[in-house]
């Protein structure tokens, strides 16, 4: 059974100590620690989560932080164990909700893929992303990272009233 909640400091040390290789690999490339980057991220979230299971067992950690400074636009950050990888459907469904949720707050939401993750760009596109034409280089690391977008109902209704009164 799934469940969520605000995460705790011990939450986060729970899924850091079991996240992919892929992801620890992704952290330490910016010379940080995965703990670090986990603490950071859930206390400059505007909205974040812990993914549970049997409620006490934190496989994965979910938030939303403003993105480039403004209130409007959210960047949805995710973070696995690999506990999560063992119940794909049940852990799919909870991330979509966080993602029905996140919209109602932002017109639009943003996530970042590294170019060769390839199964976490389905993964995003799957919760109802689409990939754009911006590819994003870490100048320090080198890495590359693909843009997707979100944009909510609240988006698509400030695009229907920019258009009602441009048409």
């Amino acid at each position: 059974m799934f469940s969520k909640r605000n995460p705790t400091e011990q939450d986060v040390r729970d899924v850091v100590a079991t996240l992919r290789g892929r992801e620890i690999n992704e952290i330490e490339l910016l010379l940080q620690s995965p703990t670090h980057v986990a603490m950071t991220s859930v206390k400059n979230s505007q909205n974040c989560h812990a993914i549970m299971f049997d409620f006490d067992k934190p496989i994965a950690l979910c938030g939303v932080v403003d993105y480039q400074g403004t209130t409007k636009t959210g960047l949805v950050w995710i973070m696995t164990s690999v506990e999560a990888y063992k119940y794909p459907i049940a852990f799919y469904k909870e991330v979509k909700k966080l993602v029905d949720h996140y919209e109602t707050q932002y017109e639009r939401l943003f996530n970042y893929v590294a170019v060769e993750a390839v199964e976490h760009q389905w993964f995003i596109d799957s919760l109802g992303f689409d990939i754009t034409k911006q590819v994003y280089k870490n100048e320090t690391t080198g890495q590359e990272y693909y843009m997707f977008e979100y944009v909510s109902a609240r988006g698509l209704e400030k695009l229907y009233k920019i258009g009602a009164k441009h048409g």
